[in-house]
């Protein structure tokens, strides 16, 4: 991509950027959908997860889970992704969809994140395994890392 294209697209991000931090939101997606339709892995899945954060705050609940599904197909392991899509479920998805994620963000997390960012993740399963109906200590089993 030449350096021309490059700017623009920065340009526009960062007009995106502004307009959400002024509360302008609607503007805030429009940019972000006119940056993606041209490079729709821009920042390996963070335009995505951008937009769906705005169509979040819109209320525009199915165009947000869609957009940070699409996040995911560029980055499924990446953790601020992950999180994010997490927490949406747990506010708008059933506790089912919610706990499945968390155990993807907690098998990201292992091999990276502090023990706090472990012990956060690890309480919210164990919550949501009690609002789904599985026993505590089936999903502590499942979660423990291993002693190998």
């Amino acid at each position: 991509m030449n350096d021309l294209i490059m700017d623009d697209l920065v340009w526009i991000e960062r007009e995106a950027m502004q307009h959400r931090k002024d509360g302008n939101v609607s503007e805030a997606v429009r940019l972000y959908r006119q940056l993606l339709a041209r490079q729709p892995d821009w920042e390996n899945g963070l335009g995505f997860y951008n937009l769906a954060s705005c169509y979040e705050v819109l209320g525009e609940i199915s165009s947000a889970r869609s957009a940070y599904l699409k996040a995911l197909v560029f980055a499924p392991e990446d953790t601020v992704i992950l999180g994010g899509y997490a927490s949406f479920l747990l506010r708008y998805g059933s506790p089912e969809e919610a706990l499945d994620a968390y155990l993807r963000l907690l098998r990201a997390r292992v091999p990276r994140e502090n023990r706090k960012d472990l012990e956060s993740t690890t309480k919210t399963i164990l919550e949501l395994a009690e609002k789904t109906g599985i026993p505590g200590a089936i999903v502590e089993e499942y979660i423990q890392p291993s002693s190998e």
